[in-house]
């Protein structure tokens, strides 16, 4: 199921319009839409009881190809089905809606899904959305963190792109602050989302957002710091007011090193704008390193 999906997914047209190759991409018709969901909710109907007691069963063998199957499904919701169900009968419009219900009554996050909800449900309560959003982005489960911001990524592209009203400012702001407050769990991935939303659509950000953006940085780059010796790496080991791992900082600077290049590009393509210093510390940081993955981004 898993694979059907991802193949699925790598032909169809993406939500992002400025995405390489996207009018090589195919945009299937309503027809095979509203197909490819009655699939799904029959799959789903006939196995519900037993993809119910799997999904609880975290330590059960078969749970990690379940779980990606789901994943992938959702996906398809998110970035296939729902988007094209715009014009699509009412009572095939409620099939989806049933559908993410029932996917969120056994506890599978749908928060990736729920704000693409809007391009079907005009009486979908936007705040409501927000707010479910807003407790996965505070959650301390990974899954839930990750759904929240997959979520509010593809909210800003379709709201961006003026498909569906925009999400609350706050959103943004959660996830600005969980990278100034360097907020673990998956503070990584919510690096790399933000790195992907300046690429896409910097303009968005207010001057405040962009100055909390670059104090983040300043702090990421003081704490992805490698030591030079083995009598270093026992002090930064046992420097308590560390959030980030010493393990995890090749990643933490590889993911941070694209952020920073993104906010150098947009810095300096802004005219009458002196590029922050943070970003030209980040530059000479990264071009310096002694890490391959990140002299890559910058060169």
């Amino acid at each position: 199921i898993e694979q059907c999906f991802n193949n699925f997914l790598n032909v169809s047209t993406p939500l992002y319009k400025g995405q390489e190759h996207y009018d090589k991409c195919i945009s299937w018709s309503s027809e095979e839409i509203e197909y490819l969901l009655e699939k799904i909710n029959t799959w789903f109907e006939r196995d519900k009881d037993s993809i119910d007691r799997l999904y609880q069963r975290k330590d059960d063998l078969l749970y990690d190809d379940l779980a990606k199957a789901i994943e992938k499904i959702t996906a398809c919701l998110s970035l296939v089905i729902l988007p094209n169900l715009k014009d699509a009968d009412d009572k095939v419009k409620q099939l989806a809606l049933n559908l993410i219900n029932e996917l969120e009554k056994i506890d599978i996050s749908v928060l990736s899904v729920l704000p693409m909800t809007l391009f079907i449900d005009h009486s979908s309560v936007l705040n409501n959305i927000a707010k479910k959003l807003r407790f996965g982005l505070l959650s301390l489960n990974s899954e839930e963190i990750d759904n929240a911001i997959i979520g509010l990524q593809y909210w800003l592209i379709c709201s961006q792109q003026k498909q569906i009203p925009e999400p609350p400012q706050e959103l943004l702001n959660d996830l600005i602050n969980k990278l100034f407050y360097r907020k673990l769990p998956r503070l990584n991935f919510a690096i790399v989302k933000m790195g992907n939303l300046i690429k896409m659509f910097p303009d968005i950000f207010d001057e405040s957002q962009l100055e909390t953006l670059l104090s983040s940085l300043e702090f990421i780059l003081q704490e992805t710091q490698l030591p030079n010796n083995w009598q270093d790496w026992k002090l930064f080991n046992e420097d308590i007011n560390s959030i980030i791992e010493i393990d995890d900082r090749p990643e933490y600077m590889r993911v941070s090193a694209f952020l920073a290049f993104q906010l150098y590009l947009f810095f300096s393509n802004k005219e009458d704008t002196e590029t922050p210093k943070i970003l030209t510390a980040w530059k000479k940081a990264c071009l310096d390193s002694a890490l391959p993955e990140v002299r890559k981004v910058w060169e």
